[in-house]
């Protein structure tokens, strides 16, 4: 015992005067105020192992992760997988109904059959007999709570503590669930995202109105404890981080290795390295490290380029680029659409200033294409050939009759981006792939908390880079298309500039920038020598 626990201890042998019932009402108030304590003791978690022997509890992980829990603040705890991280939530929220019978608890989980079964798991933990022997009034038998269903339970409220809330002391929601109407102390989320949750930027946009609406109908002074494991790096983890929604000291993310040394005792240094063999460098990332941007075979490796606002240049001639969406059927379809600068002094970078994704039919997209061209003026608009035949026309028309009204010239000089033969993933990496590992593609950053983060309206061509799988055709790459055509767009930066007079189609050949500065009787140096081309 500390000398606190030792001092509580006296203070309950000298008002009940015997031992039993001084280490009946310390049991009691350990449960309440030592979360940990509850679980190891009560719950009899310190016998847990697996079949190898191994224990399941460690007093140096699991006393931490109790010690964030209890915090009356907004916590944030990422976690590595399997580190029993779900358990404790449970052990948490029973400690909460111990502590005040009329507490109202939200506990929202991927989906409300897993949820369900976690609010399962937590009734049975209820009907352990040491925890009903230690608060007969509280943890009552289950024939006699007030409410038990698979949304939710209320055991008996204490009306002694005021009128008791319509709620049930724990009520659980798949993520997505509207929720209206119902009012909680605590906001719970327990692995509110999985793999189905992070397979494009539509899943995690989806997640993010949720997660939006989630906050416009929680009370302004309700606790929110959020617990669970990296996916991505745009995942609504990541969004959270960005935001600056919690406060530093309330965020925790652990990594199952440091160094070479496991976080958990569960786990060796070999059974790791096993795991990361099976699971693959990215799943064992995310998954164990809470690394979302694992580097292995990635084309695009964050963090990418940012450049402060006031470093934009001063003066710049500007380029569009369009990838057209194929087919309209419902607007299924996205074209991509980027705005690039390039300083006129210091031609060598080229300054995004939009990227984006648009649902419209030809009229309407060569109708925002138009306000596009009039507002930046651009040297050249590059359209990616075939699907350039079917939407330059429409912006022909557009601009002769503006120009007609207006009586200025303003037409750009449209260029055709062939596709070539070479394979998707390749020319990416050639074109913009290259560009952002040489410093050479910028992207516009702003200040959030003094920090430099990347402009919200970029967000969505950055979950697109973030995404990019070169081992499959099935990406949501609209966005980076336009960014690759924007490269290609402009003269000097594009590879078919390095390859005039000879003859050669530079997407159908697999060379290095070596090869071509000798093919052009040129120094090793400029723009593009560290790459492939």
């Amino acid at each position: 015992m500390t000398k606190i626990e030792k001092k509580k201890y006296e203070q309950f042998l000298e008002e009940s005067g015997t031992e039993d019932k001084a280490w009946f009402l310390y049991m009691r108030w350990k449960a309440q105020t030592d979360l940990y304590y509850l679980a190891s003791e009560i719950f009899g978690l310190k016998k847990a192992q697996d079949k190898r022997g191994k224990k399941r509890l460690d007093p140096r992980v699991h006393k931490k992760m109790c010690e964030e829990l209890m915090r009356e603040d907004d916590t944030l705890q990422l976690y590595p997988r399997n580190h029993m991280k779900s358990t404790f939530v449970k052990f948490w929220i029973i400690r909460q109904i111990l502590r005040n019978q009329n507490v109202r608890i939200g506990l929202w989980s991927k989906t409300a059959t897993l949820v369900s079964k976690e609010l399962e798991s937590i009734k049975r933990y209820l009907e352990t007999p040491v925890l009903m022997e230690l608060f007969p009034e509280i943890v009552i038998p289950r024939k006699q709570w007030e409410k038990d269903t698979k949304e939710g339970f209320c055991m008996v409220r204490d009306e002694e503590l005021g009128t008791p809330p319509q709620e049930g002391q724990v009520e659980v929601w798949g993520v997505g669930a509207t929720v209206t109407g119902h009012h909680y102390d605590y906001h719970v989320y327990d692995d509110i995202i999985d793999q189905d949750s992070v397979t494009s930027a539509t899943q995690i946009e989806k997640v993010e109105d949720w997660w939006g609406y989630m906050q416009s109908i929680k009370d302004l002074g309700a606790v929110e404890k959020i617990i669970g494991t990296r996916y991505h790096m745009h995942d609504i983890y990541g969004r959270i981080l960005a935001e600056g929604y919690f406060e530093k000291e309330n965020i925790i993310i652990e990594k199952a290795l440091v160094g070479t040394k496991p976080f958990y005792a569960f786990y060796t240094y070999k059974d790791l390295m096993k795991l990361k063999k099976r699971m693959g460098n990215q799943k064992f990332a995310t998954q164990m490290m809470n690394d979302a941007v694992p580097k292995e075979d990635r084309i695009f490796v964050p963090p990418y380029p940012l450049y402060h606002p006031e470093d934009f240049p001063k003066e710049v001639k500007y380029y569009i680029s369009v990838d057209p969406a194929a087919t309209i059927r419902k607007h299924s379809d996205q074209s991509g659409i980027c705005v690039g600068a390039v300083d006129i002094k210091n031609p060598s970078r080229v300054f995004f200033v939009e990227g984006e994704g648009v649902k419209l039919p030809p009229n309407e997209l060569a109708g925002l294409i138009l306000q596009k061209i009039i507002k930046y003026r651009p040297k050249k608009v590059g359209i990616e050939l075939g699907l350039q035949q079917a939407l330059q026309p429409l912006i022909d028309i557009k601009i002769r009759e503006w120009e007609g009204d207006n009586k200025e010239y303003i037409r750009p000089e449209f260029v055709a981006i062939p596709t070539g033969k070479t394979k998707k993933a390749d020319k990416l990496n050639r074109t913009i792939g290259a560009m952002i590992r040489d410093n050479r593609a910028l992207f516009p950053g702003e200040y959030l908390n003094k920090d430099l983060v990347v402009k919200r309206s970029f967000l969505p061509m950055f979950r697109q880079f973030d995404f990019y799988n070169p081992m499959t055709d099935k990406n949501e790459d609209d966005i980076i298309d336009s960014a690759a055509i924007m490269i290609q767009t402009i003269e000097h930066f594009a590879p078919a500039h390095w390859f005039k007079g000879h003859g050669l189609d530079p997407l159908d050949q697999n060379m290095t920038m070596e090869a071509i500065m000798k093919l052009n009787n040129k120094k090793p140096e400029g723009w593009g020598w560290q790459f492939t081309a």
